[in-house]
């Protein structure tokens, strides 16, 4: 880990001016999509934000980590917030999820085929999720990394790889409505419930 990182909020209102900003600073690079990978949960809003600026496809993709599931298996999920709180704490501490290497692709939602994609997430902090992301770009549907640019709301550490191509924050740790324990979080399921995509995708 090389540098600090900020704790911080972000609301719904924020969040979607922070995407729409975003999709702006896309737009300066004149990087032409043909369509927008969102990777839920945290890339949802964002990316539709994104693929309504440049009116170009949505597709969704779920990227596990190991520690997801432990959670699941344990009914972490069900705890209380207050202690749900503490223990996303504890692990952003303890950098367990930076130690953590298997992403895997459980979920897509949306056809892909051989263009050129945005990539969205809602935060970049090691990269091995936007990496098997990547992967499968490459090995699937043999999408170069050229024809992928990578966009999220914050990158959290300097070390990550790969590395965001356009971001707003740096160095930030944001609480985003999409977490269970915001008080926005039914804001952002009613969101989600106006988009066409499968509801497993961000449940």
């Amino acid at each position: 880990m090389s540098n600090k990182i900020k704790i911080s909020k972000m609301n719904f209102d924020e969040t979607i001016s922070s995407s729409l900003e975003l999709a702006q600073k896309i737009e300066k690079k004149r990087f032409e999509p043909n369509g927008v990978i969102g990777i839920a949960i945290g890339g949802i809003l964002p990316a539709h934000i994104i693929s309504n600026y440049f009116r170009c496809p949505l597709i969704l993709i779920r990227v596990a980590r190991p520690i997801t599931t432990v959670k699941k298996y344990f009914s972490l999920n069900k705890l209380p917030i207050p202690a749900k709180r503490f223990l996303r704490n504890m692990e952003m501490n303890l950098g367990l999820y930076r130690r953590m290497e298997a992403r895997k692709i459980t979920e897509i939602c949306g056809k892909l085929s051989k263009r050129r994609y945005i990539v969205v997430d809602d935060s970049l902090d090691t990269g091995k999720t936007v990496h098997a992301v990547l992967k499968f770009l490459e090995n699937e549907k043999r999408i170069k990394r050229k024809d992928v640019l990578i966009a999220v709301l914050t990158q959290m550490y300097d070390d990550a790889n790969p590395q965001a191509d356009c971001l707003i924050h740096n160095n930030v740790n944001f609480s985003f409505p999409w977490s269970r324990d915001s008080n926005e979080y039914n804001k952002f399921l009613n969101f989600c419930r106006d988009i066409p995509i499968s509801d497993s995708i961000y449940l």
